[in-house]
C-alpha cells in the first residue's frame, strides 16, 4: 500500500520526518557522446507531492564545496512512484533514452567527478558524492559511466557508496544508446522476460497405491497445460516420473508413503512448483476417531432450506478424499457413497458444512459452505451416512427405516452430536440431541432470528469493531533546544469494547474504544519514535512513525506535521 501524507496549511515545507522524505536521487549520468552528453539525474517520487516547487537541485563542482541550490523545480504535482529527469539539454538526451526529459538546466552539466544535491526548502536531504572532494579516482567516480540506487534506500544527505551500483569509469563509452550501454533507468522501459511454455498447473491429485499396514507408494497427478521441451521436472524423493512436457499433459510422480511430495519444473523461461504432504495408505478400521458427523438440519424455508451436513474433523487429516457421504432416503437403504470430499487437508478442531444451496447457506449462517452438493438434500427421516474407503463408519438414523416419528427424526429440525464421541456404523442415539419436529421457524431469515437454532460449532468470523485508523497529527508541546513533548493524535472509526491499545515507549495514552469515531492520544519525548497497536476482537491494527524534530530555528510551526502509518 502507498504511504499517504496530508500537508497542513501552516507545514508545507520539509522537514527531517515529513517532505524530506518524499523524494530521492536515484541516479546519475555523464555520457559518452559528443559535448559528453547526456548529462543529468534520476529523481525518484516517493510519496504523493503537490507543489515541487519547494525542492531543488545543485551541483558541487571539482570538490569546490555546495554551490547550493541553482535549480528549483517549478510548482508541479508529482506522483508516487513516477521518475523525474533533469538534464543539461533535451536533443541529446532524447536520442539517448528515447523520451524526452522532464526538465533542462545547465546545473546539471556534470562531469562524473561532481557531486550533486537534492534540496527541500533550502535544506540538503539527499546527495550523491563529496561536495567537497575531485570525484577522480573516487569510489563514486561516474566518469563517462552512471551510478543507479534502488528505491528502497531512500534518501540520505549522508553519502553512502554502499548503497549505490556504481559500474566504474567508462562504462558508457561507445553505447550510443541507454539500452545499448545497459543503463536501466527507472523509466527505460518495462523488461519483458520470455513466455514460459509450461501455461499453468491444474487440480494436483493424490492417491494410495494400496492401503495396507506395511509401507505403501501413492501417486501424485499434476495436469499441466502448455509445452516447453526445454523444461526439467525435479521431485526429490520419488520412485518414478514419467512427463512428457513437449505436450500439455499429465505429470506423475510415485512415492513412498510417509516421503512428502515436492516437484519443480525449471527452464530458462520460468519456475513452477508446489508441494504437499504424504497422504496416510493405512486399513480402513472402523471406529477410527479421526472425523465424524457432528451436527445435522432440514430448514424450515421455502424448499426446506437451508440443508446442511455438519462434520467435524477430530485429528488433523492430510486428505480427505479417502472420505465421503451418502444418504439413505424414505428408509429405502443404503445408495453408497454419493460424494468425496476432494484431496483437502482437514485440520484438527475445524468442522466442514456441506449444503445444497450456497446462498441460501450464507444468508442463514452467516458465512460460506466449505462444499455444495446433492447429498446434503435430506428431508427429515433420511439417514446419513459417513464412508471411509468406501466403508461406512458413522451414521445418523437407520438407513432401513423412514424416520417418520424415528427418535431421530429431525424435520423442520436439527440433531447435534457430542463431539467427544467416536464414530460408530450402527446409530446411537446417546451420542446426540435432537431440537424436536419442526423446532426452526419459517420466518426465519438468519439463524440468529430462531428461538430453537442449531447448534452450529462454527459461526462467522468475527468482525473488528474499528475499522480503520485516520490520518495521524503530530503536534510538538514545545519548540526549544532541550527534548520537547509532542502528541500524537490518531482518529479513529468504530468502536471496540474490548480492544486493547499497545504504545511503547509512550509517557500517557488516553483513548476510549467503546465510543465510536473517536481519538487515541499518545504522548511521548522528543526523539521516541511512537507507535501504536490496537488488538481487538478478530483484528490488529497498527501505526508508527519516527519522532518530530522540535528545535527552535526549524521550518515548521509547532502545529506541524501529520505523518504515515502502516495499518
Amino acid at each position: 500500500m502507498k504511504k499517504i501524507f496530508s500537508f497542513l496549511a501552516l507545514c508545507f515545507a520539509c522537514s527531517a520526518n515529513l517532505s524530506a522524505q518524499d523524494l530521492m536521487i536515484t541516479a546519475v549520468f555523464d555520457g559518452d557522446l559528443t559535448g559528453g552528453l547526456p548529462k543529468g539525474v534520476e529523481i525518484y517520487i516517493i510519496n504523493d507531492i503537490p507543489d515541487l516547487s519547494i525542492y531543488g537541485l545543485g551541483s558541487a563542482t571539482n570538490g569546490g564545496g555546495t554551490d547550493g541550490e541553482e535549480f528549483t523545480f517549478p510548482a508541479d504535482a508529482a506522483t508516487a512512484e513516477d521518475y523525474i529527469y533533469v538534464a543539461s539539454e533535451s536533443t541529446e538526451f532524447t536520442n539517448y533514452f528515447g523520451f524526452a526529459p522532464d526538465y533542462t538546466d545547465a546545473s546539471m552539466g556534470i562531469n562524473g567527478d561532481d557531486a550533486v544535491e537534492l534540496f527541500c526548502d533550502g535544506l540538503l536531504i539527499d546527495l550523491y558524492g563529496d561536495q567537497n572532494t575531485l570525484g577522480d579516482g573516487e569510489v563514486w567516480d561516474y566518469t563517462d559511466s552512471y551510478a543507479t540506487r534502488p528505491t528502497s534506500a531512500g534518501p540520505s544527505a549522508t553519502f553512502d557508496a554502499s548503497e549505490w551500483n556504481i559500474p566504474g569509469l567508462g562504462a558508457l563509452s561507445g553505447a550510443a544508446t541507454a539500452s545499448a550501454a545497459n543503463f536501466n533507468c527507472g523509466e527505460c522501459g518495462t523488461v519483458v522476460n520470455p513466455t514460459c511454455g509450461i501455461t499453468g498447473i491444474g487440480t494436483i491429485e493424490l492417491s494410495c497405491d494400496a492401503n495396507t499396514v506395511d509401507q505403501d507408494t501413492y501417486t501424485v497427478t499434476i495436469p499441466f497445460t502448455g509445452t516447453d521441451a526445454s523444461a526439467v521436472l525435479d521431485a526429490p524423493g520419488n520412485i518414478g516420473v514419467t512427463a512428457d512436457l513437449t505436450v500439455g499433459g499429465e505429470i506423475v510422480l510415485t512415492y513412498n508413503e510417509g516421503t512428502d511430495w515436492a516437484f519443480t519444473i525449471t527452464s530458462a523461461d520460468c519456475n513452477l512448483g508446489d508441494n504437499g504432504l504424504s497422504p496416510t495408505c493405512e486399513p480402513v478400521v472402523a471406529g477410527a476417531c479421526d472425523i465424524i458427523i457432528s451436527g445435522i438440519m432440514d430448514g424450515n424455508k421455502s424448499g426446506g432450506n437451508p440443508k446442511i451436513l455438519e462434520i467435524y474433523i477430530v485429528n488433523d487429516i492430510p486428505d480427505l478424499s479417502i472420505y465421503g457421504l451418502g444418504s439413505a432416503n424414505n428408509g429405502g437403504g443404503t445408495d453408497g457413497q454419493e460424494f468425496t470430499f476432494p484431496a483437502d487437508m482437514g485440520a484438527q478442531g475445524d468442522y466442514l458444512y456441506i449444503t445444497t444451496d450456497a446462498t441460501e447457506f450464507q444468508t442463514y449462517m452467516g458465512f460460506s459452505p466449505d462444499y455444495v452438493d446433492n447429498v446434503a438434500n435430506n428431508n427429515g427421516d433420511d439417514a446419513i451416512e459417513l464412508f471411509c474407503g468406501g466403508e461406512v463408519i458413522d451414521v445418523y438414523g437407520d438407513q432401513n427405516v423412514n424416520g417418520d416419528d424415528q427418535i431421530w427424526d429431525y424435520t423442520d429440525c436439527w440433531a447435534k452430536r457430542d463431539i467427544t464421541t467416536c464414530p460408530s456404523s450402527t446409530f446411537d442415539p446417546s451420542m446426540w440431541t435432537q431440537g424436536g419436529v419442526g423446532c426452526l421457524l419459517n420466518t426465519a431469515i438468519s439463524i440468529e432470528d430462531e428461538t430453537n437454532p442449531f447448534p452450529r460449532g462454527e459461526g462467522p468470523p468475527p468482525v473488528c469493531g474499528i475499522t480503520s485508523l485516520g490520518t495521524p497529527v503530530i503536534t510538538c508541546s514545545a519548540i526549544t533546544a532541550g527534548n520537547d513533548q509532542y502528541t500524537v493524535t490518531i482518529p479513529y472509526v468504530g468502536s471496540e469494547t474490548i480492544a486493547t491499545v499497545s504504545a511503547p515507549g509512550s509517557i500517557d495514552v488516553s483513548a476510549d474504544l467503546s465510543v465510536a469515531n473517536g481519538n487515541i492520544t499518545l504522548t511521548y519525548l522528543e526523539g521516541e519514535d511512537w507507535s501504536v497497536t490496537i488488538d481487538g476482537n478478530g483484528c490488529t491494527l497498527s501505526a508508527g512513525a519516527a519522532s518530530p524534530v522540535c528545535e527552535p530555528g526549524g521550518p515548521c510551526d509547532a502545529s506541524c506535521g501529520t505523518f504515515p502509518f502502516n495499518q
